[in-house]
């Protein structure tokens, strides 16, 4: 497998056509665009952590030659939405609009007054501790309501369901599912964890079966994707992400239910490293471990080549910063 040189083209990547919050979604809009012959590049959005100081990935823009941005444009309308729903995450409000008036300043109170006021709070709020306190105990009162709130959305006018979303008394979501293709059958389901995203599972190929299931990390971002055709058996593809861009890809290209072929990126997911797995190899196991290990620093003058098959480390032509 020959290893896939940048387009030609990068330089002239000076317009942003469209920013995404996760580097799959982008991926996936770059793809389209492939597919129709024009050149794009990701650019991410890195900024130290409040914590660690180390740099981290938040969102990224997905970049074009400002003559193909009509076309892009195009393209990108026909896409499905975002793969993140972010409105099933809020609480649906209305506008609000926040005014301020400036009043008359008022006069300075003498003392007396400021007394006198505060002689009469105090009759009030012993008036109303007497009251509150002296009321009857076996009162009725209406319970709150904790049942779990469903929105249901009728996206072509079937009056059937084509997004449904559900979620805790306290607008905390529980789960999102959303039928594309108008089937009557949800094509992408997603489902939260205390409030963060946990897991999202997709037909790919609209059969009623789902074939691709994400699982997320602690922080909400995807850790790793396995393509199961038809939603059973081993996964003939894994990916896993380190900081929500993806690290490796795992693949079991003779269908043996074993993994024998890995690709490893770099922190700007560049394809550093290839080679082929054989049996009982350490990355041929049921679940990733967590968490992965951090990015190795990357060096600005770094201008290393991917290899298939490198050698054992310490010989000539190993891959470089491994």
């Amino acid at each position: 497998m020959d290893p896939p040189s940048p387009p030609a083209s990068s330089a002239a990547h000076t317009r942003a056509i469209r920013s995404f919050a996760q580097r799959e979604d982008a991926e996936r809009a770059r793809a389209a665009l492939a597919d129709s012959n024009i050149d794009s590049t990701i650019r991410e959005f890195r900024v130290p952590d409040n914590v660690t100081g180390k740099p981290v990935t938040r969102g990224c823009s997905l970049c074009i030659d400002p003559a193909d941005a009509a076309e892009a444009t195009r393209l990108l309308l026909k896409m499905p939405p975002s793969e993140a729903p972010t409105a099933a995450t809020t609480k649906p409000e209305g506008p609000t609009r926040l005014r301020r008036r400036t009043g008359r300043p008022d006069k300075q109170k003498t003392g007396l007054y400021m007394i006198g006021f505060a002689v009469l709070c105090s009759a009030g709020m012993i008036i109303f501790a007497m009251s509150w306190f002296g009321r009857p105990r076996n009162s009725n009162r209406t319970a709150q309501d904790t049942g779990n709130i469903v929105i249901e959305e009728d996206l072509n006018g079937d009056t059937l369901p084509d997004v449904k979303r559900e979620f805790t008394y306290a607008w905390v979501p529980l789960y999102h599912a959303e039928d594309r293709n108008f089937d009557t059958m949800w094509d992408h389901y997603w489902s939260w964890e205390k409030g963060r995203p946990a897991h999202r599972k997709i037909d790919l190929n609209l059969d009623g079966k789902y074939d691709e299931f994400t699982t997320y990390d602690p922080e909400g971002q995807p850790f790793y994707i396995e393509t199961r055709p038809g939603g059973s058996g081993p996964p003939l593809v894994r990916k896993i992400f380190r900081d929500g861009i993806v690290w490796k890809i795992l693949e079991d290209r003779d269908a043996d239910n074993h993994f024998d072929h890995l690709t490893e990126f770099d922190d700007m997911a560049k394809p550093v490293r290839e080679e082929v797995l054989p049996k009982g190899s350490p990355e041929d196991v049921p679940v990733p471990p967590w968490p992965p290990p951090p990015a190795p620093d990357r060096e600005e003058d770094y201008e290393g080549e991917m290899e298939v098959n490198p050698p054992a480390p310490g010989k000539a032509g190993t891959a470089p910063g491994r």
